[in-house]
C-alpha cells in the first residue's frame, strides 16, 4: 500500500521534519502521520479551494527553511558542566 501525501492546515504548533509549524500552516503529511496528528486535533484537512498552488507552495517551503531555529549543539557534559567520574 502507498502511503501517499495529504495537505492539512496546522491549529496548534508542533515540531514537524526539525522545524516549528504554527497554526494556519499547511503541511503535506503521509496518511499515517495525518491520521495520528487530526486525532490528537492538531490539524485539519484542507479544502481544495484552500489549497495553495505550486508556487504558494515553493515560497512556503522557502519561508519555513529560513525561519527555522537551528538546532542545538549536542555535549556529553552533565546539567552542571562538570564530567561524570569514569566518562571519558
Amino acid at each position: 500500500m502507498s502511503d501517499s501525501k495529504i495537505q492539512v492546515r496546522c491549529t496548534s504548533s508542533f515540531t514537524f521534519g526539525g522545524t516549528i509549524v504554527r497554526p494556519g500552516d499547511i503541511v503535506e503529511l503521509s496518511r499515517a502521520e495525518a491520521a495520528n496528528l487530526l486525532h490528537r486535533g492538531r490539524v485539519e484537512l484542507v479544502d481544495a479551494a484552500d489549497a495553495p498552488d505550486v508556487s504558494d507552495a515553493a515560497e512556503a517551503a522557502e519561508t519555513v527553511e529560513a525561519t527555522a531555529a537551528p538546532a542545538a549543539p549536542a555535549t556529553s557534559a552533565s546539567r552542571s558542566g562538570r564530567r561524570r567520574a569514569g566518562n571519558p
